[in-house]
């Protein structure tokens, strides 16, 4: 009798271990919305302190021929909808006690991220101040 307990007990621990997988991969897949949003407030001249106040640090950094420094920045755009699948997934794998994990994990993972990254390049003059911002490809 106490082995079906001890056997009960470890089954029970693998289906609930399961619980999240899927929520957690749809949940990766959001966009930057601050960073996004503080992308569609910049303006030229803006001081590059206040840009990497609001962006953080550029990925790539380089001072051109002409002095002027450039900043690299990739924002991750995502998915839209993930936050919606991740409250499904949720509800999913705890009304079936985990066993919803058995297809959400895999069809999240199948799941492609949504939109591309945007690249922003941003280019400041000698005194630091935004001169030009392009996407860079």
């Amino acid at each position: 009798m106490a082995r079906h307990w001890i056997v009960a007990s470890l089954g029970m621990l693998v289906l609930l271990s399961g619980i999240g997988c899927s929520a957690f991969i749809a949940e990766s897949k959001k966009p930057d919305e601050k960073r996004l949003q503080h992308v569609a407030q910049l303006r030229l001249y803006t001081p590059r302190a206040t840009v990497l106040a609001r962006l953080g640090p550029p990925e790539r950094t380089h001072v051109n021929a002409e002095g002027q420094r450039i900043d690299e920045y990739t924002i991750k755009q995502g998915d839209p909808n993930a936050q919606g699948r991740m409250e499904g997934h949720v509800v999913l794998s705890t009304i079936t006690l985990g066993a919803w994990e058995i297809i959400g994990t895999p069809m999240e993972l199948a799941r492609a991220e949504g939109l591309a990254p945007l690249r922003l390049r941003l280019t400041y003059d000698p005194q630091e101040l935004l001169f030009s911002i392009q996407t860079a490809p």
